[in-house]
């Protein structure tokens, strides 16, 4: 039997930062989330080095959150002319967040993505972990 997912509550910190009231800590620092994606997660991880010349280049984030680092290997890999032929991004969240909530938050980023550009709007309902060698 596989747990229920229950969803990312949406709350500020008290300087404007997104917060989870679950963890008691913040999503990205106050500084800037932005900012914060491209050092941590696309320099972090050695990126777009590590998928220049390769064919096909999976990124998998582990911890999806408020979206934020979604859009830095994705500005990254457009602009990158030695850039894998297919490079996916794969991401998975314990707690994901409501598409409606996620909107709030993209909307109040510092430097918002360009909606149109990431894909479809429409995201997959919230599916439960499944368990099992076939996982």
């Amino acid at each position: 039997m596989t747990a229920p997912l229950f969803p990312a509550t949406l709350a500020f910190a008290p300087d404007g930062t997104p917060y989870s009231e679950a963890y008691g800590d913040v999503y990205h620092s106050a500084a800037g989330g932005p900012a914060q994606a491209r050092h941590v997660f696309l320099a972090g991880n050695g990126l777009p080095a590590r998928w220049r010349g390769r064919r096909a280049f999976t990124v998998l984030e582990t911890g999806f959150g408020s979206g934020l680092n979604f859009p830095s290997p994705w500005a990254a890999g457009r602009e990158d002319t030695g850039r894998s032929a297919r490079l996916p991004f794969v991401s998975m969240e314990h707690h994901p967040f409501s598409a409606l909530d996620l909107d709030v938050l993209q909307q109040s980023a510092p430097e918002p993505a360009d909606a149109a550009a990431l894909g479809d709007p429409r995201r997959p309902a919230a599916a439960p972990p499944r368990r099992g060698p076939c996982a």
